[in-house]
C-alpha cells in the first residue's frame, strides 16, 4: 500500500520488534508507530499486501529482530536483516507483535524503546554488542526526524558508545525533534559523563525536549545550560537518579538551575535516590533553586549507625515545602525516632499528595497523619506505609491498625488510597 503525499487519509501502522538481551528475561522493544489518517484498526491477516511490499509502508531502513534459529554462546543471537524479512519474521514469532491502525492526523510519529540491555555485563560477546550498536545507530539515523519518543534505560554503554547513538539521532540535521528521551542507567556506572565534552554536544541537538530522565551523573552545568538555550519553551519534567556507585560529587552551581526554572516556567524536576542518604551529600545536591515535585530517598535495608535521617527532614526537606508534592522513603532508621519529623515535614509541605514511607515507626503515627487529613492540615490522596518491627510477630500493631482503621474509615474511603501494614525485620 503506497504512501502518496498528496493523500489526505494515509495509512498508519504500529510494529513492534523484540530484541532479546543477554539474559532471558532481558528484551527491547522497537516500536515505530505512523500516524496518518483515521483510526480504524484493521487486523493483520486483512493486510496481506503488506507482507510483499513491506518497504512501501517504511523507510528502508534495517532493523534488530530476535533470531531463534541458532545459539551464540556467551551472548544474544541477533541478526540485522532488510524490511521484507523484519515483518515476515516479526508475524512469524507472535502475531499480536505487529499491531496495525490508521490514524487521523498528517505527521509520522516513531517510538523507540530499548530497555535494560546491560551491555556492560560479561555475558555480551563484543561482536554482538558491536552490531546491535551499530544497527541500533543506523536505524536511527534513517527515523530521528521522526522521532518523538526514545527510551534507552539500562543500555549501560561506555561515554563513547552512548554519544555515538545519541549523535545518530542529529544525523544531516544538527537537531533532533525528540520530545521524550531516557537514559536512565543509559551509560554504566562509575562514568564521570558530565565531564565529557562529546556527551554536552550530543544533549545540545535536542531542541524541542518536554521530559527527560537521565542520572545524576551527567548532570553539570553545561548540560543546564544547553537545556535553557533550546528547550527552555518546551521542557516540563526532568527526572534525576541518583545511585551510590555512580559519580554525584560534582559542584553545580545554583544559578544554573535558577536561570532554567527561570526560563522554562512550567518546569519540575523528580530526584530519585539509591543508597545516596547522608545529609552532607544531599545538601550538596539538592539546591534550594531546583523547582523540586519529588523526592524519593531509598536506603535498601542499609544501616549505618553513624547516619542520621533527621537533618534531612528538619532542616534540608522543608526547604522545598512549597513545590514538593511527592514523597517516598525507605530506609533503615532503627537507631532513631523520627515520627515527629516526618509528621511536622508532612504538615509542612501544603502541596504534598503522595506519602509513602518503609521505616521503623511506631504504629500510632498512622493515626497522627489521619487525624491531620480529617482536620484539614493536610490534603494527602495516597498514604503507603510499612512499618518495620524488631519483632516475629505483629499481632499487636496489626490489631492496632485495625482499630485505627475503623476509626477512620469514612474518610479513607472518601478520597485516600490507604495501604498500611506492620513489617517484621528479623
Amino acid at each position: 500500500m503506497a504512501l502518496p503525499s498528496s493523500s489526505p487519509q494515509k495509512t498508519s501502522d504500529c510494529f513492534s520488534f523484540l530484541i532479546f538481551g543477554s539474559p532471558a528475561y532481558h528484551t527491547a522493544v522497537l516500536t515505530s508507530l505512523f500516524l496518518d489518517g483515521r483510526r480504524k484498526p484493521t487486523a493483520p491477516a486483512a493486510r496481506p499486501e503488506l507482507l510483499g511490499h513491506p518497504a512501501r509502508c517504511v523507510p528502508a531502513a534495517c532493523f534488530l529482530v530476535a533470531g531463534r534459529q541458532g545459539q551464540i554462546q556467551g551472548g544474544p543471537c541477533l541478526q540485522k536483516v532488510e524490511p521484507d524479512d523484519v515483518f515476515r519474521r516479526a508475524l512469524a514469532i507472535q502475531e499480536h507483535h505487529v499491531q496495525w491502525e490508521t490514524f487521523q492526523g498528517a505527521r509520522i510519529r516513531v517510538r523507540v524503546s530499548s530497555l535494560h540491555l546491560e551491555l556492560d555485563r560479561l555475558v555480551w560477546r563484543n561482536s554482538i554488542k558491536s552490531s546491535f550498536i551499530k544497527s541500533l545507530s543506523f536505524f536511527l539515523k534513517k527515523m530521528g526526524k521522526h522521532l518523538d519518543y526514545l527510551n534507552l534505560k539500562g543500555a549501560r554503554l561506555t561515554v563513547e558508545q552512548g554519544c555515538h547513538v545519541l549523535n545518530s539521532l542529529s544525523y544531516l540535521r544538527n537537531e533532533s525533534v525528540a520530545s521524550e528521551l531516557n537514559l536512565e542507567d543509559y551509560f554504566s556506572h562509575h562514568l564521570a559523563v558530565y565531564s565529557s565534552p562529546r556527551f554536552n554536544k550530543a544533549m545540545a541537538a535536542f531542541h524541542q525536549l518536554v521530559s527527560l530522565t537521565l542520572n545524576y551523573n551527567c548532570i553539570s552545568d553545561e548540560l543546564l545550560e544547553n537545556l535553557c538555550e533550546n528547550n527552555a519553551g518546551t521542557l516540563g519534567t526532568i527526572n534525576i537518579k541518583c545511585h551510590i556507585h555512580d559519580p554525584h560529587g560534582q559542584v553545580i552551581w545554583g544559578m544554573s538551575w535558577a536561570n532554567l526554572a527561570r526560563h522554562a516556567a512550567n518546569l519540575k524536576v523528580n530526584f530519585f535516590f539509591e543508597r545516596v542518604m547522608k545529609y552532607e551529600r544531599l545538601a550538596r545536591i539538592l539546591l534550594q533553586e531546583i523547582p523540586i515535585r519529588s523526592i524519593s530517598l531509598r536506603s535498601c535495608y542499609f544501616s549505618d549507625p553513624d547516619w542520621s535521617m533527621r537533618p534531612t527532614l528538619v532542616d534540608l526537606l522543608p526547604t522545598f515545602r512549597h513545590t514538593l508534592q511527592k514523597l517516598t522513603f525507605e530506609f533503615n532508621n532503627n537507631h532513631e525516632s523520627l515520627d515527629e519529623e516526618l509528621h511536622l515535614l508532612i504538615l509542612s509541605c501544603r502541596k504534598l499528595f503522595y506519602f509513602k514511607i518503609w521505616a521503623f515507626l511506631d504504629v500510632r503515627f498512622v493515626e497522627r497523619i489521619l487525624k491531620s487529613q480529617e482536620e484539614g492540615q493536610c490534603a494527602l490522596r495516597t498514604l503507603k506505609v510499612r512499618i518495620y518491627t524488631n519483632r516475629y510477630e505483629t499481632n499487636e500493631e496489626d490489631r492496632t491498625l485495625r482499630e485505627i482503621y475503623r476509626k477512620y474509615r469514612k474518610l479513607i474511603n472518601s478520597n485516600l488510597n490507604y495501604f498500611v501494614i506492620a513489617y517484621p525485620m528479623m
